[in-house]
């Protein structure tokens, strides 16, 4: 199984349909996963579910590690 990770801070959330996607095309893994980083707020989980980033299939995993390592 190929799955294709990447970590993001919220800010940088733009990033996915940027970046990501485009990596996705290239490699097709067969699972997708972002972990977005400093979300602490029900708001900014708002804010990703109603985004284009949930209906490309992409996994999205929130939390608020504040790093990437202990993420």
């Amino acid at each position: 199984m190929v799955t294709l990770i990447t970590y993001l801070p919220f800010y940088r959330i733009y990033e996915i349909n940027e970046y990501f996607v485009r990596n996705i095309e290239i490699v097709r893994p067969k699972n997708a996963i972002v972990y977005v980083d400093n979300v602490s707020h029900d708001k900014q989980k708002e804010i990703i579910s109603k985004s284009k980033i949930v209906t490309s299939g992409i996994e999205i995993r929130v939390g608020n590690w504040r790093n990437r390592n202990n993420t």
